[in-house]
C-alpha cells in the first residue's frame, strides 16, 4: 500500500510539471534531477 502523503506529493509534482511545460515558458525549461526525470 502507498502512503497517502507520498501519493499526494506525486500528484502535486505531476500537476506542477504539466502546468510549467504547457505554458510558453515550457519551451525554454530544462530540468535535471530525480523528481523531474522520474515523471518524463
Amino acid at each position: 500500500m502507498v502512503a497517502i502523503h507520498l501519493l499526494e506529493k506525486d500528484v502535486c509534482v505531476v500537476w506542477t510539471l504539466q502546468a510549467l511545460f504547457s505554458s510558453k515558458l515550457g519551451e525554454h525549461l530544462v530540468f535535471k534531477g530525480g523528481t523531474s526525470l522520474s515523471k518524463a
